[in-house]
């Protein structure tokens, strides 16, 4: 006689994981900053919900607190006497108020709580910010010599002015472009005239 062994929770989860591989999910959501697609959790939830059901796996999120008073979002996987507990810090929305702060938070952190126990992959935000970073030109910035030269027409109080209106801490990374503004502006106080100081 054959002796049946049941799956534990954890061979069950894994053949979760393995059944979406196999699944047509589309990803709906679409982040038009970062410009890239993610899911939504009506995208997997209703598959997610009947491969759990199958297999008598019930999900349960919550938003609590840890020991130390931090703010957390879980979901736990119980089958049995058995679980699986998935945590994570949560994060506050910005822009919105009241209901729908937490309306966004709650929502937000259950498609990132089912994500991670289903090892759901989409595009790194960090790497889609980073690349689109990458792509913006960037400024030319002045030589050790035009350094020099600002140095010796402007004086330290407006030096300092123009690093507060660059938003810089280093005369190294004044723009060249801004520099050449700031040479026209010299010889117009001079004679009205500009001059090439460069």
């Amino acid at each position: 006689m054959e002796i049946k062994v049941e799956k534990t929770i954890y061979e069950h989860l894994q053949d979760v994981r393995y059944e979406l591989t196999k699944s047509p999910l589309k990803k709906s959501g679409f982040n038009k900053h970062l410009n890239f697609n993610y899911f939504e959790l009506a995208d997997f939830m209703p598959t997610v919900t009947k491969l759990f059901a199958e297999r008598g796996v019930c999900p349960m999120f919550s938003i609590t607190y840890d020991p130390s008073g931090v703010e957390i979002a879980v979901l736990k996987l119980v089958k049995g006497a058995e679980s699986i507990t998935f945590t994570t810090p949560t994060s506050e929305p910005t822009n919105m108020q009241g209901i729908q702060a937490l309306g966004a938070k709650i929502t937000y952190m259950r498609r990132y709580m089912y994500m991670i126990a289903l090892d759901l992959t989409e595009n790194d935000i960090v790497d889609a910010s980073l690349d689109k970073n990458s792509n913006k030109p960037q400024p030319q910035t002045i030589s050790n010599e035009q350094w020099k030269r600002l140095n010796q027409m402007y004086t330290k109080e407006e030096i300092k002015a123009m690093y507060e209106e660059l938003g810089i801490n280093n005369g190294k990374n004044i723009p060249v472009e801004y520099y050449d503004k700031k040479m026209d502006e010299y010889a117009k106080k001079l004679d009205g005239e500009p001059k090439e100081f460069y």
